[in-house]
């Protein structure tokens, strides 16, 4: 008796593994044997096979079957219709979402099977944010799942989708809205009702935005050259995220804020900041007052990420002025 498994496909031929179990040692095998005849189309033929039953029994032989197109009919499987349906899009998420910040949101969608037979199948669900009610092709995918849907006529199945962040797109205000596939091969008799959105709930989505601005605190009255000077420096975060970092401040001396609103140098001091969004933190500034400053009486100016370490949404609040007087000398 002899049993061929199904053909392999190996490049541009297929291989046959032919189980033997009644050939005795020495004896020879044919394309005859093998049950296939070569078809009347050019060049339909078989390769040489192992000729030569080995002395072991049951032994697995290999025929190699070069141009398979003159040898078998292929025929592909004909799609399936279904017609699957997508309804009840309900969206749990905060109402403010920033860019690249974890969040906890659920998506619900009932899948319904609105034909006539039962579908077995793994679909495609996709999850699009819109600025509107209507899939357009600038609107953004932001999840994919593909579970496994085995529905009845008139069945339906709820499929939960769990988001924690969503991609880069531009500050705006965004509605959800779903999209199902049946799967492979199988093709939507009615594709109207695979989209569902939610009119109801939008999501306020916005890009990461550091903004800091300063402002000096307690100062003392007076200072002696080549000496420190303690200032207490108060920093503002005007912005959705937390800046955190070394945060370099550029302290400078004018006898006259307004006629000299940029004042000389004093130095620049060095603090670890942590500022929630919307938040003042107090921190303790140190420069050294040059040796080669001219004693008088001085009000310091600040400007704050001197270094440029953060990336601002506006760079121009970034200076400050003093409103103590200080004696230096």
């Amino acid at each position: 008796m002899m049993t061929a498994r199904c053909p392999e496909r190996t490049a541009s031929r297929f291989r046959l593994w032919v189980l033997v179990t009644c050939l005795s040692p020495g004896d020879r095998l044919s394309v005859a044997d093998l049950g296939i005849a070569p078809s009347a189309g050019p060049g339909g033929r078989m390769s040489a096979m192992q000729s030569t039953v080995p002395r072991v029994r049951p032994q697995t032989i290999v025929a190699e079957v070069l141009e398979p197109r003159a040898l078998f009919s292929v025929s592909e499987v004909a799609p399936v219709e279904v017609n699957l349906s997508a309804s009840d899009l309900t969206v749990v998420a905060p109402p403010a979402v920033i860019i690249g910040q974890k969040f906890k949101a659920g998506v619900s969608l009932a899948v319904g099977n609105a034909g006539t037979t039962a579908v077995a199948t793994r679909g495609t669900i996709e999850l699009f944010l819109s600025q509107d009610h209507d899939l357009s092709s600038d609107d953004t995918v932001f999840s994919t799942v593909t579970p496994k849907l085995n529905l009845k006529p008139g069945q339906q199945r709820v499929v939960k989708v769990a988001i924690t962040s969503l991609p880069s797109v531009p500050n705006g205000q965004y509605h959800v809205i779903a999209r199902l596939s049946a799967g492979t091969n199988k093709v939507e008799t009615d594709a109207a009702d695979n989209i569902a959105a939610n009119v109801n709930v939008h999501i306020d989505v916005a890009q990461p935005r550091i903004d800091l601005s300063g402002g000096f605190g307690l100062t003392p009255t007076t200072a002696r050259p080549g000496k420190t000077l303690a200032v207490e420096l108060s920093v503002f975060n005007s912005a959705n995220i937390t800046a955190t970092g070394k945060l370099s401040v550029l302290v400078s001396a004018t006898t006259d804020k307004l006629a000299d609103p940029v004042g000389t140098p004093l130095g620049i001091g060095k603090v670890t900041i942590k500022v929630p969004p919307d938040e003042i933190r107090t921190y303790r500034l140190r420069v050294r007052v040059p040796a080669s400053l001219p004693p008088g009486s001085y009000y310091l100016l600040g400007s704050v990420d001197s270094a440029a370490a953060f990336t601002e949404s506006n760079e121009s609040n970034n200076s400050f002025p003093g409103y103590t007087l200080i004696q230096i000398g």
